[in-house]
């Protein structure tokens, strides 16, 4: 099976919306049988570009997108797209 979650943001300062997808993400990869992948913005994230170190080696794909002006929206043209060649 696969499964997709799509958060605003991976910030763990931005909160539970976060810590929740992360934790489900790893619990669902563990399992074995589910092909998890992540998707959200780059807000909030130190570098702004890809994944933090964190992020990587448990066991699903995390997929970070740009965002768009105004960024206090967390809109992203890039995950748009993304989203619609699923």
């Amino acid at each position: 099976m696969k499964v997709l979650q799509i958060v605003p943001s991976l910030s763990l300062r931005t909160g539970g919306p976060a810590r929740a997808a992360l934790d489900l993400s790893e619990a669902l990869a563990r399992k074995g049988r589910q092909e998890v992948t992540l998707f959200a913005t780059n807000f909030g994230l130190e570098n702004g570009r890809g994944p933090a170190p964190d992020f990587e080696k448990k066991g699903f794909e995390v997929r970070l997108f740009e965002l768009e002006w105004p960024r206090r929206y967390l809109y992203s043209l890039s995950l748009q797209k993304a989203l619609r060649q699923r």
